[in-house]
């Protein structure tokens, strides 16, 4: 009997646990989604012809930058037109075979990608996007904040948690189909 109580404490406590550590995940990643949203739509887009001044535009906001490893601004055609912080690697890169790229250009609409190993740096990480509007209300580019999943943040420090001796976190997503 003692056996089966404490097997039944111990699972509602785990369960407890793993649901408290969803429900920060999940709040975390809906502050950053809100961000970049409300970063795109206050978005001067008369900057869009000027990589350097952009670069400028996010050193002197760093609010956005505490909440991304990397912001960056592409063209409706998935070019690059900046990045911050600047990387050469990353001169060339284009994301319109991105799967949250396409997304955000049919729905005009915030999306947050499936973790994918970034195209520059080989590392996995994830990526929230929101449309950058002009004057008229055409699309103009797209905003990225990326969050790299090994490097220290609310995500990256999720794999370095444990549970007991040998317990640890696994995050799973719902798949774009889901």
């Amino acid at each position: 009997f003692m056996r089966k109580d404490l097997a039944q404490v111990t699972s509602e406590q785990q369960f407890t646990l793993v649901s408290r550590v969803a429900e920060n995940i999940d709040s975390r990643l809906a502050t950053n989604l809100e961000a970049i949203t409300s970063h795109a739509t206050a978005f001067p887009s008369h900057l869009l012809k000027f990589p350097a001044q952009i670069r400028g535009y996010y050193a002197r906001n760093p609010v956005i930058m505490s909440l991304f490893d990397d912001v960056l601004v592409f063209a409706p055609d998935g070019q690059l037109i900046a990045d911050f912080p600047e990387l050469h690697a990353r001169k060339a890169l284009n994301t319109a075979d991105r799967d949250f790229f396409r997304q955000v250009l049919a729905t005009r609409r915030p999306v947050i990608s499936e973790p994918v190993i970034s195209k520059t740096r080989r590392e996995p990480i994830i990526q929230m996007a929101a449309p950058i509007l002009n004057s008229e209300g055409h699309l103009a580019a797209v905003a990225v904040g990326v969050i790299r999943l090994y490097k220290p943040n609310f995500l990256g420090n999720l794999g370095d948690t444990k549970i007991g001796k040998t317990g640890y976190f696994s995050l799973l997503t719902k798949g774009a189909q889901a």
